[in-house]
This record gives C-alpha cells, sequence and structure tokens, in this order.
C-alpha cells in the first residue's frame, strides 16, 4: 500500500510540474492549503563557483508529513546520460509560512547535511548544504573540499 501510495505522489508530481506554466521569473512555485510544489532548474549560491545546475521538482504533502524530491542532472562523466533521483524526505515543521524538511539521508550521512526551507511569504526554497560529523575526514575533503556551510537558493 505504502509502495502505491509514493508511486502516485511520484508520478502526480513529474506530471503536474510539466503541466502548470511558471508562476514567477525566477521559481514555479504554487502553495496550496496542504500541498506545494516547486520547480527550478538550478542552485544559486552567493558563490557563482558554487551553482549546481539540476532539473528539480519538489512536493511536499501535510497530511503525509513528507516532501518529495525529484531531481535529474547530466551524468559527470557522460554528459550524454542524464540521471533521475526521487528522494523522500521527512518533514520537520510546517505552519502557514514556512516548510522544513531533511534530506533523506541526514542523520548518517558523514560528509555533509542538507537541510531544505520552503518559504511561502518570499516564494523561495532554500538548500543549507553544512559540514557533516565526519567533514573534516580525508574522505570527505577528497569530494567536497574544505568543511563549510553553503546556502542555495533555487531557481530557474
Amino acid at each position: 500500500m505504502w509502495k502505491m501510495m509514493v508511486r502516485l505522489l511520484v508520478l502526480t508530481t513529474l506530471c503536474s510540474a510539466q503541466q502548470k506554466k511558471s508562476s514567477d521569473e525566477n521559481l514555479s512555485f504554487y502553495w496550496y492549503d496542504d500541498e506545494v510544489t516547486a520547480q527550478g532548474n538550478r542552485w544559486v549560491s552567493e558563490d557563482p563557483k558554487d551553482t549546481l545546475e539540476v532539473g528539480l521538482t519538489f512536493r511536499c504533502v501535510k497530511p503525509l508529513n513528507l516532501c518529495i524530491r525529484a531531481r535529474s542532472y547530466h551524468n559527470f562523466t557522460d554528459k550524454n546520460l542524464i540521471v533521475t533521483n526521487i528522494e523522500l524526505m521527512p518533514v520537520t515543521h510546517w505552519d502557514s509560512l514556512q516548510i522544513t524538511a531533511k534530506a533523506e539521508n541526514y542523520e548518517w550521512e558523514p560528509c555533509e547535511r542538507d537541510s531544505y526551507i520552503i518559504n511561502r511569504a518570499d516564494r523561495t526554497v532554500l538548500l543549507i548544504s553544512s559540514p557533516g560529523p565526519k567533514s573534516d575526514t580525508s574522505a570527505c575533503t577528497g569530494v567536497h573540499g574544505k568543511p563549510r556551510t553553503i546556502t542555495y537558493r533555487l531557481s530557474q
């Protein structure tokens, strides 16, 4: 039953993102009473070298206390391949103006921990990537560089 419900949510997330027109020049963003959807094409930080080109759709469903993030990006080694990833993220806070969710692997990720903040008032989706418990080890610094917190804003 749970698998079927998740499949249905994922399918409707991907379909609704394709059907809805952009509601904002920077981000497609819709906030209903108990459901929120947002779509963008890149994460932008204050430092341009940290911009991440990735297609994203978020759908948060209050009765399930869950956000679904669907993303697609070009494979790092073969740019002709597109990788698609779907992540189920538990909601840690939901009120009339803001939703906060933790990445699916937040509790056990050793190198970095990602949190998401969706804000109704300023129509933004933020990704806060902060160092994990082992971020200063060579295994992590070899991949992610020096440990630091980066805040990204979802954009078109």
